[in-house]
């Protein structure tokens, strides 16, 4: 069966931003829309050092799908959740100033015998509290970190101006072009964070007009009830296999829902907490849009789009960014109260109600 694949561009293929920020001798704060290559330049920046270097990824997807890429014994890429508390004994979200002492400690322990990494350099900058880069910066001098606010998905994490105050000296760089999104997709992703003039950018979104990068309009499809959208995905699945595709849900509880339902002939990849064990990664992952951070797939597929709210919009914002050429989203009996805000142009609306 196909597996899901990690595209990394060849070196000719990068722009002139992304190869400065690969280049750069000092440690760098990058950032950028969705699709923009931050993770694409951490790749390489790992790759390409002589030293001992870790990548820290958000999620364990992503550290999966990209650690085949990098084969070197002084390379180390980690889940940054599982590492923390293998480190410490604390879950990263629990840290604070009363643990923070701690914390310092089991890191120091564990380097102190050992050479301290030369480079480290954490993805999803945005996903972590301001406190996480304190500890960091104390077991190596060389901390890059890649972040974007438009894709915070929790409350009390650390914004990139958190960030820049607490390690003043990144050399900070942004990406300011998409290179995973059809005009299509992203033109209507957008309008799930209206707010942050990063991801509503004319010039960024006049280049990807122009790019005409094949990609279908989003389309929103509004079902009676829940079965009528399990026959929906299956019609989706079965109509393009081969294919990367993403199903992703707000819950856990509604990735185990569609895990269940999806036809045996497809073997596909759930992935629902921490304690999943991966042995290697299908074309077809069922997952939260959190845990998808940092992938990317031929087509998106986002359930329960009626629940979809202001305070969680960021989080589809995130999962919609995921797809590359097509986006579906279903809703059941009713549509958002959000989407009467966003352009209508923007998507192609299907009510199978009956």
């Amino acid at each position: 069966m196909p597996e899901f694949k990690f595209n990394l561009p060849n070196g000719a293929d990068l722009s002139r931003s992304q190869m400065k920020a690969i280049n750069s001798e000092r440690p760098i704060f990058l950032t950028g829309v969705p699709g923009s290559g931050k993770t694409v330049v951490s790749v390489y920046r790992i790759k390409e050092s002589k030293n001992k270097t870790a990548l820290f990824t958000y999620g364990k997807l992503l550290r999966f799908a990209i650690e085949k890429t990098v084969a070197d014994d002084t390379k180390e890429i980690h889940n940054i959740h599982r590492w923390f508390y293998d480190t410490t004994g604390i879950w990263l979200s629990r840290i604070n100033d009363n643990n923070y002492d701690h914390c310092q400690k089991s890191l120091t322990d564990k380097f102190k015998d050992e050479d301290k990494y030369n480079g480290i350099f954490v993805d999803e900058g945005q996903d972590f509290k301001p406190i996480f880069f304190k500890l960091l910066d104390k077991i190596t001098g060389n901390l890059s970190v890649s972040a974007d606010d438009a894709q915070q998905v929790y409350r009390d994490r650390g914004t990139e101006q958190q960030i820049l105050e607490i390690l003043p000296n990144l050399y900070k760089i942004e990406l300011t072009e998409n290179y995973r999104n059809g005009y299509e997709i992203y033109n209507f992703a957008r309008q799930f964070v209206p707010n942050n003039p990063r991801a509503n950018d004319k010039n960024m979104l006049e280049k990807l007009k122009q790019n005409q990068k094949n990609s279908d309009i989003p389309t929103i499809y509004v079902e009676n009830e829940l079965n009528d959208t399990f026959d929906t995905v299956a019609n989706i699945l079965k109509d393009n296999k081969g294919y990367n595709i993403g199903i992703l849900c707000d819950n856990i509880l509604s990735v185990e829902t569609y895990a269940k339902k999806i036809p045996d002939e497809h073997e596909t990849t759930i992935y629902t907490s921490e304690n999943n064990q991966i042995n290697n990664l299908q074309n077809i992952i069922i997952t939260t849009f959190k845990s998808a951070k940092g992938l990317e797939f031929d087509i998106v597929i986002m359930p329960h789009f009626q629940r979809l709210n202001e305070e969680h919009a960021k989080e589809y914002y995130v999962g919609a960014t995921r797809a590359k050429s097509s986006l579906y989203l279903l809703a059941i009996k009713k549509l958002p109260e959000m989407l009467e805000k966003m352009d209508k142009n923007t998507y192609e609306l299907k009510k199978v109600l009956k």
